[in-house]
């Protein structure tokens, strides 16, 4: 991941079962992994293409994913803008 690439994660004292992720990625692809925890991902602007299983879905700006605890999935860019 290079510099203007942006991607935190972390989880909250109050919400231990739940993953916090914040990221800005135009290059930047994950391979298949897992969390021990709920994933929650609000898309603010630009697009994702996120695989989760079987399925691989495009969510835009105002998309909400949830990904389950222990779930296979990856994520990308979905447009060329992020």
């Amino acid at each position: 991941m290079d510099a203007t690439e942006i991607g935190n994660y972390w989880r909250h004292p109050c919400f231990p079962d739940l993953g916090l992720f914040k990221a800005r990625f135009t290059q930047h692809r994950y391979e298949l992994h897992t969390h021990p925890t709920y994933v929650v991902a609000l898309i603010t602007s630009g697009c994702e293409r996120i695989r989760i299983g079987r399925h691989s879905v495009l969510a835009p700006a105002g998309a909400i994913a949830v990904v389950n605890p222990e779930e296979w999935h990856d994520g990308e860019q979905g447009a060329d803008e992020g």
